[in-house]
């Protein structure tokens, strides 16, 4: 079966450092990227080939404090800075004797708060596939760098250049100059440590495809799971019963304008799927859903999950018995998550609330936003708590140092003292001046000890307020 029109979105994600979040906007701007706004209507035909995203629609879709989020106006770092650039650039991708002509028609480069960002590849596949075919471009397309026997072997070829994974035809060649402000872990190594709880390598898919006749229940599941081609070049699917096939697709496909539209999620690809009965002007408004209002759902609904995920990794290298400022700035993050970004509600339109409670389910965001907060919280009150304990021994050590001097008065003071001191004087002390020594040298150092490090902790608190104010 052919798959007339093929599109396909690919999300690679990225962590970038907030000292250099300004150099990285200049810099996209130097390499021709342009700056996103709703109110430049010449971008509604720019990027897309030969269809069109109405900003109208755009603006009416979510709720006003997405909204403002989303689509800022102007480049506020607590917003979703979205750089957009024309490429136009035709390349093949050969695998297991499979070759698929593409083009790449632009590239999105958005920089999110909490330092994470996207690199957002748009794709046309260029002429007619069968459905096997489409399906195992996909599969690799969004592998960055290939681990398994069947996914090895691809070959991309661009301007008589090669390159032999993905990740080095994405960072090598389009967007080289990104290497310089995505983080690198030296333990990691490569573009991986960038995102040291990125799963499994593979970038998140959106695919818009066209068939000629209606997919059965195989090559739904297929599609759901981008099964193409296995190692022997046969179509290849991951599961055999179709009981299981049909409840596993019930509870992820979307029929809300079936049977000319249906739509398709799972944890790692949405499809939106255009039937042949439908009419010219329900495929360019379905086009422009798709790289629209569905494009921005699934952005938001990724950033959230890499959010959780990022402050999840974080608080698991927390040393619970010394990291508590750094466990207070990870509990000021999840603060400021939850009250600035992360909302249930995030769109107007009936058909978005309906995506949105879908990504919700799929990226299973809640059940770890509220694993996050609490074990936040629970760490915080524990490591308070190992504080407070702390605390009480100093105070108790200092009590008793209280209690011995009281016992002496006012006269807690040996002759010697009184005139330049010599370490001779010791051999010649009773029982109660030593006491009297002892107590007052310790008792000294004891406060030093307590006054020192509550001034650590404060200068160390108003340092990290200093720094936050200075990137905001």
């Amino acid at each position: 079966m052919e798959i007339s029109t093929t599109y396909v979105t690919c999300m690679m994600p990225f962590s970038y450092h907030e000292r250099s979040k300004y150099k990285l906007y200049d810099a996209l701007k130097e390499q021709g990227y342009t700056f996103f706004t709703l109110a430049n209507l010449s971008l509604q035909q720019a990027y897309y080939g030969d269809n069109y995203v109405l900003h109208e629609e755009l603006d009416q879709y979510f709720m006003p404090y997405i909204e403002r989020r989303v689509f800022p106006k102007t480049e506020n770092p607590e917003a979703f800075l979205r750089y957009s650039k024309i490429i136009e650039q035709t390349a093949f991708m050969m695998i297991h004797e499979h070759s698929y002509q593409f083009r790449i028609m632009s590239v999105d480069i958005i920089a999110c708060p909490f330092q994470v960002g996207f690199l957002s590849f748009r794709i046309a596949l260029e002429g007619t596939y069968d459905f096997d075919e489409v399906v195992d471009f996909m599969h690799h397309i969004r592998i960055l760098e290939p681990k398994m026997p069947e996914e090895k072997g691809v070959q991309i070829i661009c301007d008589d250049k090669k390159f032999d994974s993905v990740s080095d035809y994405m960072l090598n060649d389009l967007c080289a100059f990104m290497l310089d402000f995505i983080n690198h872990d030296a333990i990691r190594g490569g573009y991986f440590g960038s995102l040291p709880f990125f799963e499994d390598e593979r970038m998140l898919l959106a695919g818009y495809l066209e068939p000629v006749e209606a997919l059965s229940l195989e090559q739904l599941y297929r599609l759901s799971q981008l099964d193409g081609f296995d190692a022997n070049g046969e179509p290849h699917i991951s599961a055999v019963n179709k009981e299981y096939m049909t409840n596993y697709l019930q509870q992820r496909m979307n029929k809300r304008f079936a049977p000319k539209i249906e739509s398709l999620l799972t944890e790692h690809v949405f499809m939106s799927l255009v039937m042949p009965m439908t009419d010219n002007n329900m495929r360019l408004l379905a086009r422009s859903r798709f790289m629209g209002n569905e494009y921005y759902q699934l952005l938001l609904h990724y950033f959230y999950k890499l959010t959780l995920l990022k402050l999840s990794y974080l608080y698991s290298e927390v040393s619970v018995l010394h990291d508590q400022d750094y466990t207070e700035q990870l509990i000021e993050h999840i603060d400021q998550f939850s009250a600035s970004y992360y909302f249930q509600e995030v769109s107007s339109r009936s058909s978005g609330i309906e995506l949105a409670d879908q990504l919700q389910k799929v990226f299973k965001i809640e059940q770890q936003y509220m694993e996050v907060k609490g074990t936040l919280e629970s760490l915080y009150r524990n490591q308070e708590s190992t504080s407070a304990r702390r605390q009480n021994s100093l105070l108790f050590m200092l009590t008793i140092f209280t209690v011995v001097s009281g016992i002496y008065g006012m006269n807690l003071i040996i002759d010697e003292w009184k005139q330049p001191y010599k370490l001779s004087y010791l051999k010649s002390y009773t029982f109660f001046e030593w006491i009297s020594f002892i107590t007052a040298i310790f008792g000294i150092s004891l406060s030093i000890a307590v006054i020192a490090t509550s001034g650590y902790r404060k200068m160390r608190l108003l340092t990290r307020k200093w720094k936050r104010r200075r990137y905001e």
